[in-house]
């Protein structure tokens, strides 16, 4: 039995089942829980009286197709079933599968006191079955896409000499009813077919548009099941990850995103930091990319740009690198703003130690784009990786960027890529799983 915290003063449209702030009389879930038959919620206080409101696991067209961020970030629909004879203080049976949040009102009608906010932790509770939890199942497209690209992934591990291998995943965007739980599955199934040395997030694990608790929910969860595979999890910094997207009231600090997305201190100010991969002769630098409060919020302080040069210059000689940030330093590239403040000046600090000392920078990642683009236009390439998301549309594609159709319940549906990489020559492959394809970068 997990008890339920609820939000004070917090009640429920009855129209779509959104959150109402502010509203006097009601307390409510926040989080909407994924229920199945036989799970139940409890009443825990006789001072009280709840009701369940239940939301159809569908996803609708537009939100996969069309670009635009859901309310709530809730990939269901509203089935309308909350009315005033819905509260009650009996014990409520989840039929079918089904999402839900609950919602509580005082039995004597009053509106909320202080005392009622003391206890909103421990006035209701959820009793799910013990059965095994959805999407921990392997669903059978993607069960051939694992066979067939664990025997690529080997395959080029055995023709490098001491390859390093990195799992690259972007642009998850958590949603409720979302695809995240398949692709978690999918990369834990990888992660026990073929070797890797780490996995790198590129940013924007959520929407950022809820409220600080959840979206550290929802982020921890992605991290936690990524670590799942008993691989180091590295976490690039992107443009949604400090929660404040259409949320200002919810914006996390410096310190908070620190302890959120678990990066090490590295950098005073900044969420920027490195790992070395010694037994390879590599370094991994890892970049935010954002900040909503400068005129120019895409882009780089001069105080990274500082902490890049000793990022670099600290390293053993003929150390190589490889740079991750969640947006490309390159403008002209990006999805959205067309200037990316120290962006030239970045790319020169790293063209400027490319070969000084015997250092060797080996490519720079990036998301952001949800979509496939490698920029030559420098002495490294710059590799976009597409969101593992569901979703496909047109608007803000940078020029000459690749956009893979995706469709749900097929192995289009998720997108992320294995880089190996052959640290005395620099040669990279990228293997795609799902949609997209395989890229060999020179």
């Amino acid at each position: 039995m997990e008890k339920i915290e609820l939000t004070y003063k917090c009640g429920l449209s009855r129209k779509d089942g959104t959150l109402i702030p502010n509203d006097e009389y009601y307390m409510t879930l926040e989080e909407q829980i994924q229920g199945m038959p036989g799970d139940r919620v409890l009443l825990l206080d006789k001072d009280y009286v709840f009701a369940v409101a239940l939301y159809f696991p569908r996803r609708l067209k537009k939100l996969i197709y069309e670009y635009g961020y859901a309310k709530e970030a809730n990939w269901t629909i509203y089935s309308r079933n909350v009315d005033d004879e819905s509260f009650s203080d009996a014990d409520f049976v989840i039929r079918k599968d089904r999402y839900f949040r609950v919602v509580v009102i005082r039995r004597d009608g009053r509106p909320l006191t202080e005392a009622d906010r003391k206890k909103v932790g421990s006035i209701v509770a959820y009793e799910p079955m013990e059965e095994k939890r959805p999407g921990t199942i392997v669903r059978p497209w993607f069960r051939r896409e694992i066979e067939k690209k664990s025997v690529e992934i080997e395959k080029i591990q055995m023709s490098f000499k001491n390859p390093l291998t990195l799992l690259l995943v972007a642009d998850s965007h958590y949603t409720v009813n979302g695809t995240w739980d398949d692709t978690a599955t999918n990369i834990n199934e990888m992660a026990k077919a073929v070797h890797y040395d780490g996995i790198v997030h590129l940013g924007d694990l959520t929407d950022g548009m809820l409220s600080k608790g959840l979206t550290e929910k929802y982020a921890k969860k992605i991290i936690s099941d990524l670590r799942n595979t008993g691989c180091p999890v590295y976490v690039t910094i992107g443009n949604h990850d400090n929660n404040y997207f259409k949320n200002p009231l919810h914006v996390y600090s410096k310190e908070e995103m620190r302890d959120v997305y678990e990066i090490p201190k590295c950098s005073k100010d900044y969420l920027d930091y490195y790992v070395d991969f010694k037994e390879y002769g590599i370094r991994l630098i890892f970049v935010e990319s954002f900040n909503n409060n400068r005129f120019f919020r895409y882009g780089y302080d001069m105080a990274q740009l500082m902490w890049l040069k000793k990022a670099i210059k600290s390293a053993k000689k003929g150390t190589k690198f490889l740079i991750f940030t969640h947006d490309t330093p390159d403008g002209r590239y990006d999805c959205i703003s067309v200037h990316t403040l120290n962006g030239k000046a970045f790319i020169k600090i790293l063209e400027h130690y490319n070969g000084l000392n015997g250092y060797k920078i080996l490519g720079l990642f990036y998301g952001h784009t949800h979509a496939d683009f490698v920029s030559k236009d420098y002495e490294f390439p710059m590799v976009s990786v597409n969101s593992c998301k569901l979703e496909f549309f047109k608007k803000f594609k940078p020029r000459g960027a690749v956009r893979w159709y995706k469709q749900e319940n097929s192995v289009k549906q998720d997108s992320w890529d294995t880089l190996i990489l052959e640290p005395e020559t620099g040669r990279m492959e990228l293997v795609r799983f799902g949609a997209g394809e395989n890229r060999h970068i020179n």
